[in-house]
């Protein structure tokens, strides 16, 4: 077995990486045999809401596993506190792949207490590519060509000034900001019980990205932070889910109410938040929604970033390996 020993310098002792999935049983084992060889040393999180219990995981000592069946992913954001004892806590896909240190720079700027929020940038794969391996010739060159063409038009940004300056920014240009780095304590301010209230799985998404960008004092690292997966094999990539109908508005604005009166304090920002939130699900729901983040220079200067990034060519090359061959 391959053990990235280059990693173990690495210190992400006070860190959870938390995830939620739903029948994708390899994907959780892929990430923590992942986790495992890069001598990571942080607890993995996994609230499972499959039917049935994954076994497997249970050899990992820093896996925290919680069978949970059927439980809602907003439901899961807000018991993950109640199972981590760290005191920074950062969500992944179960198709993503945390780059380590980029993690640990997020760490360090959390621990010098400046900023409550922290991030790095993401490169794209196609994770059906890492599922395969070489079985699949075709999946597998879109899994190495990727990260070279997909979502190069988009580079990390913060917000800052009031809460409503932030709003219409992050209306104007949406960025999800649920795979930011929190404290602790950001963490239950945003993943509250109102949080786990609100019914529509992509409203909590916006409602949460809002949030973390209206409340918290943020920074960004200047390098990768994530191998994140296309969404190609996510459960809910078929237009046709039930999860994509729209939901009623009125029971909407009032949960979103509810969320947002708690997590302000004050009722002055509560209806730029509403609007906000329900604006962006119309968009999303009408196909008009684009995210416009500011476009990179040009894909000469994106292609050099990613070869001149060894985290995230060695994780490619170490996920690539895995997938091809994973008793190695």
């Amino acid at each position: 077995m391959l053990i990235l020993a280059e990693a173990s310098h690495v210190d992400l002792s006070n860190l959870t990486i938390f995830t939620t999935s739903l029948g994708r049983p390899r994907n959780l084992i892929l990430l923590a045999e992942y986790l495992h060889r890069y001598q990571f040393n942080g607890r993995f999180l996994v609230i499972d809401a499959s039917s049935d219990r994954n076994e497997s995981l249970t050899r990992y000592a820093f896996v925290d596993y919680v069978h949970r069946p059927r439980i809602s992913c907003q439901s899961a954001f807000y018991e993950a506190l109640r199972y981590s004892s760290s005191a920074y806590l950062v969500f992944v896909g179960d198709d993503d792949f945390p780059l380590l240190s980029g993690l640990w720079e997020c760490c360090n700027l959390l621990a010098s207490k400046r900023v409550d929020c922290a991030f790095g940038r993401s490169c794209w794969i196609d994770y059906r590519g890492a599922h395969h391996g070489i079985s699949n010739p075709q999946l597998f060159t879109s899994f190495l060509r990727i990260p070279f063409c997909h979502k190069i038009d988009r580079q990390l940004y913060t917000v800052t000034g009031p809460i409503a300056s932030r709003l219409t920014s992050l209306v104007k240009n949406y960025r999800v900001f649920q795979f930011a780095l929190l404290t602790r304590h950001l963490w239950g301010r945003i993943y509250s019980s109102g949080y786990a209230a609100i019914s529509d799985i992509h409203i909590q998404e916006i409602a949460s990205s809002l949030a973390i960008a209206s409340i918290s004092d943020q920074q960004a690292i200047s390098g990768f932070q994530f191998l994140r997966g296309t969404g190609h094999n996510r459960p809910n990539v078929l237009p046709s889910d039930s999860r994509h109908a729209f939901p009623d508005l009125g029971s909407a604005e009032s949960e979103l109410r509810s969320y947002a009166s708690k997590l302000f304090g004050s009722p002055a920002p509560i209806d730029s938040f509403v609007s906000s939130c329900i604006s962006l699900r119309l968009l999303q729901y009408t196909d008009y929604f684009r995210v416009q983040e500011p476009a990179k220079d040009s894909i000469e200067s994106w292609i050099l970033d990613v070869l001149g990034s060894k985290d995230l060519l060695k994780a490619l090359a170490h996920i690539a390996a895995l997938a091809t061959n994973p008793s190695q």
